[in-house]
């Protein structure tokens, strides 16, 4: 269970747009590659943020950045056919983390098949850190 409040989550959101084109940058030179790596991470991020707010923020920081930085250059910000599909990825990729993050029946589905077993409790279908230390 997350315990940041709900600016600190927005925060965490705009932090992993910049990491995750960081990340993204160097690695490929596609800029199709490039967004979905930031997509995907955007997704990560919120599921583990289950908010609605805060997946929603991560898309938009994600996209700002991913087209300011990731396709044109110097932070020029454009609004384009690509741009509106890029857009979309991304939000559908957050958005997609949060349902899967927000909704015990899917997060159990998913711990399931990451664990290779089905939970027995909601408890024990929740992942904690404590637990893996």
């Amino acid at each position: 269970m997350r315990t940041l409040p709900l600016g600190g989550l927005v925060v965490g959101a705009f932090v992993t747009a910049v990491l995750s084109c960081a990340v993204a940058a160097p690695l490929f030179p596609e800029a199709v590659a490039r967004t979905v790596v930031v997509a995907v991470l955007a997704g990560a991020y919120s599921l583990w943020g289950r908010s609605l707010l805060v997946a929603l923020a991560a898309a938009g920081m994600a996209w700002l950045f991913v087209t300011g930085f990731l396709v044109n250059g110097l932070g020029v910000l454009t609004f384009a056919e690509g741009d509106l599909i890029r857009l979309g990825v991304l939000a559908a990729a957050a958005i997609g983390g949060y349902v899967i993050g927000a909704a015990p029946g899917v997060r159990r589905l998913v711990v399931h098949s990451w664990r290779g077993r089905p939970a027995s409790s909601p408890r024990e279908a929740t992942p904690s850190l404590g637990k893996a230390l």
